[in-house]
């Protein structure tokens, strides 16, 4: 059994880095880099509008960091702070139709790339996949020393 733990750590260690180093160069390829694209996704993902501060910690980023990657996405006609009464502090970052668009073309190639389809995984299958993946996740936020 510590056998297939172990084969479970080694493959989900192997992928992350796999992924994260192939999201950067397709990001690179667009004209992006890897912390605006996961932005992008982060907020294209999310069931409800996130700010700055929500999205600084899903993102495990500097808030400052963060500030600068919406501005240089605002000014690249990718994302929109939603101010109201031109305040800034507290308010939505959502993506533009530009935003929307390129993550969705990331994703794609992400997709073609990871190569499930390819491999004939059910979108049922890929969908517990998920979830399992996810719950293992939350389990290891959950730990304490």
């Amino acid at each position: 059994m510590e056998q297939n733990l172990f084969e479970f750590v080694k493959a989900v260690k192997s992928v992350s880095r796999k992924l994260s180093v192939i999201e950067k160069l397709e990001a690179k390829r667009m004209g992006l880099l890897h912390n605006e694209y996961m932005l992008m996704l982060y907020i294209k993902e999310s069931e409800e509008e996130l700010n700055a501060t929500e999205l600084s910690q899903l993102m495990c980023i500097d808030k400052g960091a963060l500030s600068r990657i919406i501005k240089k996405l605002e000014e690249e006609n990718y994302v929109k702070v939603k101010t109201k009464n031109n305040k800034r502090y507290g308010a939505p970052v959502v993506l533009k139709a530009k935003g929307t668009r390129a993550v969705e073309k990331l994703e794609a190639r992400m997709n073609e790339i990871v190569g499930l389809d390819e491999l004939g995984v059910s979108d049922r299958t890929k969908s517990q996949l998920y979830k399992v993946l996810g719950q293992v996740s939350a389990n290891l936020d959950n730990y304490e020393e």
